[in-house]
């Protein structure tokens, strides 16, 4: 697996070759078909570490004063999930608290956040969540197990629908100024009536986030196991994941 680190910040990090295309992603607003991979990837950004309670309450998440409305206009639901056999997986916090599952996104509509005691207790969240790379670490509310699908969506992907398929993408950035989550892409296809055409260059794909949520199309089911994100890093503690999602189809996204 790959390592991935939850940032807020204005400027993207360097985006390494990983890919042997050399075309430009499109200009302008287009339709991206995430494989469940990269769709994995902008979950774990987007609903998984802004649902940590630490980014929550400090108002760092663009979730706040979301709970109990509506995110996105699909029936996406989105679960932490660590009594699975996957990467992030434990029988017990690093509080003792017993694992359990917890759903952050129903149906669309936000319904939970990532908490330890300490924010359970001043915020009235359930714990569970306390995780920490070693005893010299502080525990933490962090993600586990991350599964996302669309409920009532297809096993297969409509291609024909996008113009841009997305099969890996390697980090994400949230950039708060801009309101947008912003996905290092490591491999891409531009589509032509379904088929592959081109093999793209890296190209960060930048996803704005309207009043209503991401511009989430459409989206699939049951969700998959993925082998990344595996790691992921945040203030200097890095922690096994792991993930299953459906592929996703945004709308109107844009190659930054």
């Amino acid at each position: 697996g790959e390592t991935f680190t939850w940032v807020f910040g204005d400027n993207p990090p360097n985006l390494e070759e990983a890919q042997s295309g050399s075309a430009a992603p499109p200009g302008g607003g287009f339709r991206a078909l995430l494989h469940p991979q990269a769709a994995a990837v902008l979950c774990h950004e987007l609903f998984g570490h802004p649902l940590e309670a630490d980014s929550f309450f400090a108002r760092q998440s663009p979730w706040t004063g979301r709970m109990g409305t509506r995110i996105t206009s699909v029936p996406l639901h989105v679960v932490d999930d660590p009594t699975l056999p996957l990467p992030g997986g434990f029988l017990r916090d690093d509080e003792g608290e017993a694992a359990r599952p917890k759903p952050l996104v129903t149906a669309g509509v936000l319904t939970g956040v990532l908490a330890d005691r300490s924010y359970g207790a001043s915020w009235a969240a359930e714990p569970g969540n306390a995780r920490r790379a070693s005893p010299h670490h502080p525990p933490m509310p962090r993600l586990s197990n991350l599964m996302a699908w669309v409920e009532g969506g297809e096993a297969t992907p409509p291609l024909a629908e996008a113009r841009v398929e997305i099969v890996r993408v390697r980090s994400g950035l949230f950039v708060p100024a801009e309101r947008s989550l912003l996905l290092a892409v490591s491999e891409s296809y531009t589509l032509f009536r379904g088929k592959r055409k081109q093999k793209l260059a890296p190209f960060f794909l930048k996803l704005p986030l309207d009043a209503s949520g991401p511009r989430i199309l459409a989206g699939g089911s049951p969700s998959v196991t993925v082998a990344e994100p595996g790691w992921c890093g945040k203030n200097h503690q890095f922690l096994p994941v792991g993930a299953a999602a459906s592929w996703l189809l945004l709308e109107r996204v844009e190659a930054a």
